[in-house]
């Protein structure tokens, strides 16, 4: 039975450690969406259209102006790193309200 208790203590280590991560990172993360759909729809303005082939991806906005986008081929890419190495262990940052 002990041992069930001690798995399970970690399970909840995890998960609380993924909560605090993910919480901190979140803010990055939109961020970079919000910058990425707002070039994508300037690109589509600029060229005075709601579609575009750019690359391997078919973009576009659908009838609720909402964002649509289709890989129509392989694309060899990679994505930048997350700064938040400095963000995760910054000591004169309050604690993570959880």
């Amino acid at each position: 039975m002990e041992r069930d208790g001690v798995e399970d203590t970690a399970r909840v280590l995890r998960a609380i450690r993924s909560l605090v991560y993910n919480r901190r990172v979140l803010p990055i993360i939109e961020r970079r969406i919000f910058q990425a759909e707002t070039t994508i729809r300037a690109h589509l303005l600029v060229r005075n259209s709601t579609d575009d082939q750019v690359g391997p991806y078919q973009v576009g906005l659908d009838e609720d102006d909402n964002l649509r986008i289709t890989q129509t081929a392989f694309d060899e890419w990679s994505q930048m790193s997350l700064p938040i190495d400095e963000m995760l262990y910054d000591s004169e940052e309050e604690p993570m309200r959880v």
